[in-house]
């Protein structure tokens, strides 16, 4: 390994990454070296064959490196072994995912954080679960002249049907994907497919309980993983461009090792996941922020029962929104119960649910009103009580 990686320094040494451009070179090519300064040639066969021996690949085409890595589910993944959470096969829609048939994971390092036309994805990482393990495939990039095949590459993994498993992959690494492929004169093969942004699924569980939900929090919080001598992703993008630019590519391991921990940790987070929303007071999850998820998504019946298991823990939006289900699940008796003791409490919002009950349900005007009363004044409260005197005086009229 380290005659390798003398081999590819004294390489990118010898290159005169100087040399005048050659006339012919397309606009796209002098556009990349404005971009990301002097590089050097990536087309010289003795330093493609050393890349790809240094980092276990074959060339799919100039400048198109691919990674084949298979990981065996006996493996574990933080305290997790990889056979008892794959072999489960998770539900996606559990999380709001869509269909739940066959999944991709995807993960990608970019040249910046920031998006726009000029950041670049250089290593774009895709696992797929098989019978006895994780296949993951990692594309890299070997220089900006090479974009349009490298696209080619990934556009024959992408768009089947399968549905994407991300992190942060809705916000960042598919629109910047669609972006490439646009600018490269392509359609987007992702824009039909499924996609699961699964910090979208642990901020709604966990955002008001951890300080905050970045990847690396949830590997601690939820599969016991302490990453030991891990690039960080915004070192990635100085690896790559040492390689372009020096030839030298020892730090390049260390990237596509950053990216297969995220594919696993893509890989163990899923099922995961799908264990919190199913018993989230188990997780120290919100149990009301999934209660209120499922309800939006028309599942009632699961937003009922996982706020009817310990509704003496639930706070007063808790509450209410328990007493909404019960209502639609013609509980009547329910409902009151929880609108009467939240009243008791001094909670206006129990107060005013309880005053609409007696007023469109019970028909009594006279015991809505004196609810009505304990509201603060206001113009709809004004309104209210107005209404309910005549209703009143109507009643008195017929007695």
């Amino acid at each position: 390994m380290s005659s390798l990686r003398a081999r590819l320094a004294a390489l990118g040494r010898g290159a005169d990454t100087r040399a005048a451009e050659p006339a012919a070179a397309s606009l796209r090519e002098r556009l990349a070296r404005l971009r990301l300064g002097p590089a050097a040639p990536v087309k010289e066969p003795q330093r493609t064959r050393c890349l790809a021996e240094y980092l276990g690949g074959r060339w799919l085409a100039e400048g198109v490196l691919l990674v084949e890595t298979s990981v065996p589910l006996t493996e574990r993944h933080g305290v997790c072994p990889m056979a008892d959470w794959l072999r489960r096969g998770p539900q996606s829609e559990v999380l709001g995912g869509g269909s739940s048939g066959r999944l991709l994971f995807l993960d990608t390092e970019t040249t910046g954080l920031a998006g726009g036309t000029g950041t670049l994805v250089f290593l774009c990482g895709l696992a797929r679960l098989g019978e006895e393990d994780l296949q993951i495939h990692q594309y890299l990039l070997a220089g900006p002249a090479a974009e349009p095949r490298f696209l080619a590459a990934l556009e024959g993994e992408l768009g089947a049907g399968e549905t994407l498993v991300t992190y942060n992959g809705l916000g960042f690494d598919q629109p910047l994907l669609a972006a490439r492929f646009r600018l490269n004169g392509r359609g987007d093969p992702t824009a039909s497919q499924a996609h699961l942004d699964l910090l979208s699924a642990v901020r709604r569980a966990f955002r008001a309980r951890w300080p905050d939900c970045r990847l690396v929090t949830a590997e601690r919080r939820l599969l016991g993983l302490h990453r030991a001598d891990d690039i960080s992703g915004a070192e990635a993008p100085g690896a790559w461009l040492a390689f372009l630019r020096q030839g030298d590519g020892s730090r390049l391991p260390a990237v596509l090792r950053h990216n297969r921990w995220d594919l696993l940790s893509l890989a163990a987070l899923l099922p995961r996941l799908c264990e919190v929303y199913r018993q989230p007071e188990s997780h120290g999850a919100s149990v009301l922020a999934i209660a209120r998820f499922l309800a939006g998504r028309g599942e009632s019946h699961r937003a009922y029962a996982l706020l009817a298991c310990n509704p003496s823990t639930l706070e007063a939006e808790g509450q209410l929104l328990l007493a909404r289900l019960a209502r639609q699940r013609g509980d009547q008796a329910m409902a009151v119960r929880i609108w009467t003791n939240l009243a008791d409490q001094g909670s206006l919002a129990g107060l005013e649910a309880l005053a609409k009950y007696h007023e469109h349900v019970r028909k009594d005007p006279s015991t809505a009103a004196g609810l009505a009363r304990r509201l603060p004044a206001s113009e709809a409260a004004h309104r209210r009580l107005q209404r309910l005197e005549r209703k009143m005086a109507r009643v008195g009229e017929r007695d």
